[in-house]
């Protein structure tokens, strides 16, 4: 308590790479076992969940003053937040008592309209009033709320008393059933703090660690994007022991989603829930997806053919802000995401997909600074291709030999370079993979220390045209 959107474009086999070490058998190499199935249990809701729209219309980002959100009483906090857009903003305090604030606007900044990509501070420069921690501590959340027009019910609150004014329970609910009617028209993002008494215990200082998350959708409950890819679930379990034998990502840290349990829901908890409480600004986030990407209608206006780029689900499909808006919750780490597209008939017309991957990592990064690296199988104007005769795609196959051959440690640069050279001597130069770096350090696969192990003979027959 204190006293645009740019098309989302799968094309090709999709390497997302924010961070992570792939483990990909090939040819003949029987499949590892299946990774535990049983998943730890729900995380705790956090402040303003109820508020967070489900696709959101474009990008927002808010940050306070550390790196690590952690306050102890009479500590000063700030806050500052940007738009990717122009729009009308609005920034809510959750506080550990359950009450909420609403500190934007007020009767310093009484306008609620916001430039696109211009940072507003709280306090502004010059103001003559702080924030400090006090009373009651606990679990609390600053949260931005953004809408293409001036939201009326916020707007009825008399924001030009004080500095903070009161938002109530039932004023949160009817704004929660307002952007649940209408998510395209706004966006959101918030900041979880964790307030505690002056003198408290800080919490034990500990290495970066690395986590991942292994998500293969193979079952489909409606085939419109593609056909059941019995690849995607392979290479999500083979990426998965990858991770956890070569890539440092002890087994506690890494989930394997496949199957039926591969949804929407359980990509979005794992990503804004599980991942965000089990890592910390300085780890490090692997992220590997294989599925279908395709086409799916929209009324955005900035989406001139009508249409979204999105990537499948088991039950349903996630569009790029959603993505974005998800990789938002893990600030200060090293993503690597690996994202491959695939098709059950072997062949992918990715050349309206590759341009929106690495439009929306571009996007997160200038909005919210993350820190991420970005593999794309091929260009925008090529396709992708696969042997629907091995276990998993070109791309983690590679990777993998990459991981277990290349001197230590392995950075995904390096990796990357050598997957490279291999797809052309496999399929020709009909498939140019690119590496996007918003890091430009290496970020390493394979830590050092780690034994290479020999990789299997690489038998893999034609890909399937």
């Amino acid at each position: 308590m204190i006293s645009r959107k740019n098309r989302l474009v799968f094309a090709c086999s999709l390497l997302f790479t924010l961070g992570l070490p792939l483990l990909i058998a090939v040819a003949q190499q029987p499949a590892p076992p299946m990774p535990p199935t049983e998943q730890p249990a729900a995380v705790p809701p956090s402040p303003g969940d109820s508020l967070v729209p489900t696709r959101p219309a474009f990008l927002m980002n808010v940050a306070v003053n550390r790196a690590d959100p952690r306050y102890s009483h009479g500590e000063r906090l700030a806050v500052r937040f940007k738009a990717e857009t122009d729009c009308h903003v609005y920034l809510l305090y959750h506080q550990a008592d359950g009450s909420t604030v609403m500190l934007f606007p007020n009767k310093a900044q009484p306008d609620t309209a916001v430039k696109a990509n211009v940072e507003v501070s709280i306090p502004k420069a010059g103001d003559d009033f702080r924030f400090r921690i006090a009373a009651p501590y606990g679990k609390e959340a600053m949260q931005v709320i953004a809408s293409k027009k001036r939201i009326e019910l916020l707007d009825k609150l008399d924001a030009s008393a004080g500095r903070a004014v009161a938002v109530s329970q039932a004023t949160q609910d009817e704004l929660a059933k307002l952007i649940k009617a209408s998510a395209d028209q706004f966006a959101e993002h918030r900041v979880v703090l964790q307030t505690q008494a002056a003198g408290g215990a800080l919490p034990a200082s500990r290495p970066p660690l690395r986590a991942g998350l292994f998500v293969g959708v193979n079952k489909l409950k409606a085939t419109k994007h593609g056909d059941e890819a019995p690849q995607a679930r392979g290479s999500a379990e083979l990426m998965h022991k990858s991770m956890t034998t070569l890539g440092g990502v002890a087994p506690e840290h890494a989930r394997v989603l496949t199957d039926t349990g591969a949804t929407t829901a359980s990509f979005e908890e794992a990503m804004t829930k599980w991942l965000p409480s089990i890592t910390q600004p300085g780890d490090t986030v692997f992220l590997f997806y294989c599925g279908h990407g395709g086409p799916e209608p929209t009324d955005d206006p900035a989406e001139i053919d009508g249409m979204d780029e999105v990537i499948t689900t088991y039950d349903k499909f996630v569009v790029d802000d959603q993505l974005g808006r998800w990789l938002q919750e893990l600030p200060g780490r090293q993503i690597v995401m690996l994202m491959e597209t695939c098709h059950g008939g072997g062949l992918v017309d990715a050349r309206s997909l590759t341009g929106s991957i690495h439009d929306v990592a571009r996007r997160v990064h200038d909005i919210s600074q993350l820190n991420t690296i970005v593999v794309t199988a091929c260009l925008p104007d090529e396709f992708s291709s696969f042997s629907k005769d091995l276990p998993a795609a070109f791309m983690p196959i590679y990777f993998d030999e990459a991981m277990r051959t290349l001197p230590r440690p392995v950075s995904v640069q390096a990796a990357f370079q050598h997957y490279r050279r291999k797809l052309r001597a496999t399929i020709g130069a009909d498939q140019e993979p690119v590496l996007l770096d918003n890091i430009l350090l290496p970020v390493p696969l394979v830590l050092a220390g780690a034994a290479a192990k020999p990789a299997p003979q690489n038998t893999a027959p034609q890909p399937q045209r």
